[in-house]
């Protein structure tokens, strides 16, 4: 790929929110973009540093720099798959191309970001319902999503600490002026700016699942035998209606509680270590509490 930057259009974004899934990533890209001082990409999530399905690095840097047209002072994007390492290895082509940016990271409880995340499989009609067991074999990145620790010690392989920021998302959530203070002084414009929308809460899980709904609705036209060339994101005719009962108890057998929650519970102290920050709200709920929740 050529990486000379002056002949192509556009440019290359200051700032980019690295993830996670199910962590206020929706939310965050909204409020980023009412600062006149941010110019933010056309839509959330253009994936341009992941690595395999869905992903956007074979599109090339001229495709990446179009998406920067703003003459703000900043300007930045949203992607959740960057935070599913090792299934996507994007720090080391993030350092490559943008060196310079700042990485935002939110973070969320592990335990209950990997439900989430799988809630919102099953309520997806384009995907086959599986239990959360099979989910996670099928959908490495579930899991990966929620190894906080391991995500921010890759980052720290290829980015200073001084050029990452992680933030609880029930900071974002609860206190959101304030968070999007702190966000704004990091990536470098005016924090004193504030918007009536960050008193508001957004629904994100519904406008994620259609997004990907979306997504997968035109790559299954596309592998259909005799039809015509669809558009990556086509109009929305797949409605967000859940078609899997995603309010049902999530059941996972016992071996795999353990094994999930000792992990997840390791990636929280090494976050801790790494950042050195408390993280309070990243507290992995006890054993006992887990086995009496999903057995």
């Amino acid at each position: 790929m050529n990486l000379q930057q002056d002949p192509l259009p556009g440019r290359l974004p200051d700032f980019v929110v690295v993830g996670a899934p199910k962590a206020g990533t929706t939310s965050i890209h909204r409020y980023l973009g009412e600062h006149p001082e941010i110019g933010m990409s056309p839509d959330k999530g253009p994936r341009f540093f992941g690595e395999g399905e869905g992903t956007n690095f074979q599109k090339g840097l001229d495709w990446y720099r179009s998406l920067f047209q703003s003459d703000r002072p900043r300007c930045g994007e949203v992607s959740a798959v960057y935070s599913t390492y090792p299934t996507n290895l994007v720090a080391s082509r993030m350092a490559q191309i943008i060196p310079q940016a700042r990485l935002v990271y939110l973070v969320r409880e592990p335990w209950a970001r990997m439900i989430s995340h799988h809630k919102m499989h099953v309520r997806n009609p384009l995907r086959e319902t599986l239990s959360l067991a099979d989910d996670l074999q099928a959908n490495p990145k579930l899991r990966h999503a929620s190894r906080c620790g391991l995500q921010v010690a890759f980052l720290q392989e290829f980015f200073p600490p001084e050029q990452i920021l992680v933030l609880e998302s029930t900071y974002l959530s609860d206190a959101t002026p304030a968070a999007m203070r702190e966000i704004f002084q990091f990536v470098g414009v005016s924090p004193d700016f504030t918007s009536p929308l960050f008193l508001q809460k957004i629904n994100t899980s519904q406008q994620g699942e259609l997004r990907a709904q979306r997504y997968a609705a035109a790559k299954f036209r596309r592998t259909q035998p005799g039809t015509m060339p669809q558009p990556e994101l086509p109009p929305p005719t797949v409605a967000a209606t859940p078609v899997g009962d995603s309010s049902a108890r999530v059941l996972i057998p016992a071996n795999l509680i353990r094994e999930l929650h000792d992990e997840y519970c390791r990636e929280v102290d090494q976050l801790r270590l790494l950042t050195r920050q408390p993280f309070p709200s990243l507290e992995v709920p006890p054993l006992a509490d887990l086995m009496a929740n999903h057995t």
